[in-house]
């Protein structure tokens, strides 16, 4: 769909606002193959994982991936510490509205339960990547929030996010990392 600017410019006016929640993982590969998309069953995956489920981006040719990127970066370097702490609480309801606080769809979409209806929708994070950046940009704002919640909620697995990216790219700087068990060992009776 256009953006609003268009719509505003042209004087529309009234109507009803539908919402395009993001796609699963296996709807991108049925679009794939209904689309006879040239993109590599890899590509899917490295877009998905930078796009998450937004069609329009992961599709896009080559030229509109580099803006996208573009885009997404600087929707991440313009979250505050306290948008980025209001994300992983779950506390931000819009995404892309004149609201000065609202994080940009470069970032953030809709997830919901049933298919373009303005309710039962909720704002998320798009994609893995943003999450890992988000992470990696507000770590210590985000660590601290957390200890300091009444309650954890979903902030934890954010960080599970990120660690698990920083543990595969260890090997590749020449790291490495050492493990334990997070369970006890139990014997067979």
């Amino acid at each position: 769909s256009a953006a609003s600017d268009v719509y505003k410019r042209q004087g529309y006016k009234g109507g009803l606002m539908l919402y395009m929640p993001l796609w699963e993982f296996g709807e991108m590969q049925v679009a794939k193959a209904l689309l006879n998309s040239e993109l590599s069953d890899q590509g899917l995956i490295y877009r998905f994982r930078l796009f998450g489920g937004v069609p329009r981006k992961v599709f896009a040719d080559a030229h509109v991936v580099s803006v996208a990127k573009e885009a997404q970066d600087t929707g991440i370097n313009d979250l505050t510490a306290a948008q980025a702490q209001s994300l992983f609480r779950e506390d931000i309801h819009e995404v892309d509205s004149n609201k000065a606080n609202a994080p940009s769809s470069a970032v953030v979409g809709y997830r919901s339960s049933s298919p373009f209806m303005s309710h039962n929708k909720e704002v998320v994070l798009i994609s893995d990547s943003v999450k890992e950046k988000i992470c990696k940009k507000h770590i210590t704002e985000l660590w601290t929030a957390m200890l300091q919640a009444s309650k954890f909620g979903i902030i934890g697995h954010y960080f599970e996010v990120y660690v698990r990216q920083l543990m595969l790219d260890l090997p590749e700087a020449g790291q490495e990392f050492d493990s334990r068990l997070a369970t006890k060992k139990t014997r067979n009776k």
